[in-house]
Parts: C-alpha cells; structure tokens; sequence
C-alpha cells in the first residue's frame, strides 16, 4: 500500500456501542487509529479557536474555573435544541475531517482505522473504502451510556435517539461487529476482520 493512497476503514456505531474496544483491539496489531472524539477533545482545549467560538455562543457558564469546556453542559444544551446541535456540528466537524486527513497521510499504516460516529449522517461514507458498523442490544447500549457518561435513563434515551438507528446503519455497512458477546468473541472477529483488511489493503 502506498502511503499517498492509504486504505480506511470507518467503524462506526451509535454512543456507548463500544466503538473505541473494538478499535483498540485492532491497534494490537499495529494499525494507526484515528478516534474523531479524541481529535474534538484536542480542538476544545483552552484557548483555542473553536473553544473561543463556542465561548461566544454559550458564555463562560459553560467553562471549568480552569478553563476547560464543561462538556456534559454543552451535551444538555445541543441535545435540547436541533438549532444549537446543527450549529456545532457546523463548527466541529469540517474541522475534525480536515484534522484526520491531516493525521492519515502523516503516519504509515498498512490500513487506517477512522472512527467516526456520525459517518452516515455526515455522508462521509463516500470518503473511505470499507465502513465497519458496531451494533449492540439496545438494553446493553443504554446501560453502557449511563454509567460511562453519569447520567439518567432519559438523557442516555435522548442521546441515542438523536442519532440514526443502526438498522439504518447496516444499510451502509461492509462489515459488521455485534457488541452482545464477551471480549474474546470481540477479539476473534477483529482478527477476522484484520487478516481480510490486511488483505484489501495490499490487492
């Protein structure tokens, strides 16, 4: 594979689906991620551009005394109003896309694992060679979001449903992972999935 024309995988997957596991086993051997959580993180810290911006929409209630963002505010305001969700989604994501291009052609990988949440509904699908979707039982998935993120049955529940369902998902899917089992069924169907990208990749 040459490194001016990488070969990417996008797994994707609804909150708490367990996206980042699965991408951690297929760091074990060696495959560059690219986590676009990690990539908003980076933008938002203080003294940024985009954290100034997002100052300036929200006022410093939304600001840690040490000047970091308050995330789980800014979570219950775009969740609550579509306009304020569109919003930031225009702000964060051009950026975040141009940040993973950025990364992809820095570093030599034999395949590239992008971890975008949001692919569909950003229509980025287009933009990769294979989208590995993450399903999980519903049950699973809302458990997994209340102890994670600290918050009650309702915000979990609005927070999945303000993103596509993964049947809809699967439609776009290449591949994919079902998140009911334990680690080492997850384990075995990244080994999988390694030997057949390993593959992809080099054809």
């Amino acid at each position: 594979m040459k490194k001016n024309n990488p070969y990417i995988i996008a797994i994707t997957g609804g909150i708490g689906s367990g996206k980042s596991t699965i991408a951690n086993i297929f760091s074990t051997f060696n495959i560059k991620i690219i986590d676009t959580d990690l990539i908003a993180k980076k933008l938002t810290q203080p003294n940024t551009i985009v954290l100034n911006k997002i100052i300036k929409r929200y006022g410093y209630e939304i600001i840690n005394n040490d000047g970091t963002l308050i995330r789980k505010k800014l979570r219950e305001i775009i969740f609550k109003n579509y306009n304020e969700k569109k919003w930031l989604d225009n702000l964060m994501h051009p950026v975040i896309e141009a940040e993973s291009q950025k990364m992809i052609h820095k570093y030599f990988s034999p395949y590239f694992l992008w971890i975008v949440p949001l692919l569909i509904e950003k229509n980025l699908q287009k933009k990769v060679n294979r989208v590995l979707v993450v399903d999980i039982n519903i049950k699973k998935q809302i458990y997994r979001v209340m102890k994670r993120d600290n918050i009650s049955n309702i915000q979990a529940m609005r927070i999945i449903n303000a993103q596509i369902n993964n049947s809809k998902r699967r439609k776009f899917a290449d591949d994919i992972i079902i998140n009911n089992y334990d680690y080492s069924y997850l384990s075995y169907r990244v080994q999988q999935l390694h030997k057949k990208y390993i593959r992809y990749a080099f054809s």
